[in-house]
């Protein structure tokens, strides 16, 4: 079972939109991925998705989730946060999509192949709660060993 570390776990958001040609709906995706820097391997990837009909009644779901390491508590409780709620959740990072579009795109803006690159290597307690965070393991301390008389 892998064993992640606080400070290796980052976060990558991305934005991406568009319109269902059959049914007319346009659909917004937001998609997170948690990764291992410390080997920079995908630990899940999970993607959020809001539909809005020619009425303007917008329905909730999931759409992709990728694990990497099924087993690990860790990961199963990241899985599980973004199911819980998914209106919830996708709304609350589509507030960091929002807030990143009201501020501005610049020249280090770029398309991923999720959508609009948000922002990569954040801090995993951006989206995720304490209660998960919590999960993953501390970096172990060098101490210097202390002299015996």
């Amino acid at each position: 079972m892998p064993i992640f570390k606080k400070e290796n776990v980052k976060l990558d958001l991305y934005y991406a939109s568009g319109k269902h040609e059959d049914s007319g709906s346009k659909v917004a995706e937001v998609t997170v991925l948690v990764n291992n820097k410390e080997n920079n391997t995908e630990i899940i990837a999970v993607t959020l998705r809001r539909a809005t009909d020619k009425a303007r009644k917008q329905s909730f779901g999931m759409g992709a989730v990728r694990m990497e390491f099924g087993a690990d508590e860790f990961t199963n409780a990241v899985h599980e946060h973004f199911r819980s709620d998914v209106e919830k959740r996708f709304k609350e990072v589509m507030s960091e999509v929002m807030d990143f579009i009201e501020s501005g795109l610049d020249n280090s803006t770029w398309i991923g192949a999720f959508g609009l690159k948000i922002y990569t290597d954040a801090d995993a307690n951006v989206l995720l709660p304490d209660s998960i965070i919590n999960l993953l393991t501390e970096s172990e301390l060098v101490t210097e060993p202390t002299a015996t008389e």
